[in-house]
């Protein structure tokens, strides 16, 4: 079982039930961050939950969108025929604010901006309702980009991500 610290209460019941999943189904050497604002001068980043592990660093964005859902990995996305901000462009502009904020402070901290110069942080979005129609949702998954268009896909695609990190 992962340990999950709270930064700040989940914002709706979907981050909730993700960040109890994690709990559960994580090893219990898995730490899981939920809901870290990441501060950055172009706005911060708010990231539903970060696992972290020997094997790398995960940031997950947790959608509880209801209804029949469409959208592609970059673009609007629509629910239910109205636009909706895009969950992938989110998770990777939040990745990429956490890395960038781990490397800015180790070079502060120890001196040395090396230190985590190759550290990968990998994105994932999982939509959590299961009553949702995620027929038209067509991301094109990347190295540092996977989808789960259902909450059980989440632990499969975090193992796909540590065995990239491995390479």
């Amino acid at each position: 079982m992962a340990k999950v610290i709270e930064l700040s209460p989940p914002e709706n019941a979907g981050e909730k039930l993700v960040l109890e999943y994690l709990k559960a189904n994580l090893p219990e050497t898995y730490l899981v961050l939920g809901n870290l604002s990441v501060p950055a001068p172009n706005g911060a980043a708010q990231i539903d939950a970060v696992i972290l592990s020997h094997l790398g660093v995960c940031t997950v964005e947790v959608k509880d969108w209801k209804g029949k859902l469409s959208g592609r990995t970059n673009g609007v996305w629509h629910r239910e025929g109205k636009p909706m901000p895009n969950p992938c462009e989110q998770a990777v502009i939040g990745g990429k604010k956490l890395r960038t904020y781990v490397r800015q402070h180790a070079e502060e901290i120890y001196g040395d901006k090396r230190l985590f110069h190759s550290l990968d942080v990998y994105t994932l979005v999982v939509l959590v309702d299961p009553q949702a129609d995620t027929s038209q949702v067509n991301v094109e998954e990347s190295r540092y980009l996977r989808m789960c268009k259902r909450l059980e896909e989440l632990i499969p695609k975090i193992n796909a991500c540590h065995a990239d990190t491995k390479k």
